[in-house]
């Protein structure tokens, strides 16, 4: 009985220390937060280099938050304003999935999340639109929201290839997350022409996210399990079968003794 125990325990150990296993490596990475991060530069940017009337009406950067006043004015075929975040050197993303950002908008319903990749053999310093733009619009309220988002959410959009000359979404150009040049926080409608509003960024941080692996690990060990049992009750069943095939019939014969 004590041997049976010491066998199921060992059985069910193995997915917990694999579990464990699992759990040191996702933490081995710390997270990446741009923002608050002094190492980080702020800028703010509008469609007024370009010729337009858009303007960016109070920009501020503290310790906590990054808060930017815009208004969008017609003289620019689309409107633009927004703001970016820089070191001066690229950013690798290579071993990060996911990002999180805290973000409020007051007049917006939605704004775009870009990460400006630049490629080897393909961008050019001078051209910035050379340059690859992942691009993920985040639905945004007036209340600071947390979001969590997964680097594989964010795509490039048919204008970049057009700009570029190329084929609508060819494969053969891919993005270089080693690579990252700014991230951008724009907006991603016309809500209105002359009318001001107002974001606020608490927060911007990539990480490595565990969900795809504990996924995986929660249906290994749903198998691991099933074929646990599936082979212990052949074993036992089995056992039953040998004793019974043993199993011969004995004829008791009454003897009657006479006195």
């Amino acid at each position: 009985m004590k041997f049976r125990i010491l066998k199921l325990s060992l059985i069910l150990s193995i997915p917990l220390i694999s579990a464990g296993i699992l759990l040191i490596h996702s933490l081995r990475l710390a997270p990446l937060t741009i923002f608050p991060n002094d190492s980080f530069r702020h800028a703010s940017f509008s469609d007024h280099i370009d010729g337009g009337n858009s303007s960016i009406d109070e920009f501020s950067s503290t310790g906590s938050s990054i808060i930017m006043k815009y208004t969008l004015r017609e003289g620019y075929k689309i409107p633009y304003a927004g703001l970016q975040i820089t070191s001066g050197e690229f950013i690798n993303l290579k071993k990060y999935d996911s990002v999180k950002i805290k973000i409020s908008s007051n007049k917006s319903e939605k704004l775009r999340f870009i990460l400006i990749s630049f490629i080897n053999n393909f961008s050019i310093s001078s051209k910035p639109l050379s340059s690859m733009y992942l691009i993920k619009e985040i639905i945004v309220t007036k209340e600071i929201k947390s979001f969590d988002i997964s680097l594989s959410e964010f795509r490039v959009e048919k204008w970049w290839y057009e700009v570029n000359e190329l084929n609508p979404f060819d494969k053969s150009i891919k993005p270089d997350f080693e690579s990252i040049s700014a991230v951008n926080i724009e907006n991603a409608e016309c809500f209105g022409f002359n009318i001001q509003d107002e974001v606020k960024i608490d927060e911007i941080t990539f990480y490595k996210s565990g969900k795809r692996k504990w996924f995986i690990f929660a249906v290994l060990t749903m198998l691991y399990l099933i074929l646990t049992y599936i082979f212990r009750k052949n074993i036992f069943s089995s056992k039953q079968e040998t004793l019974f095939s043993n199993y011969k019939k004995i004829e008791f014969k009454k003897h009657f003794y006479q006195s």
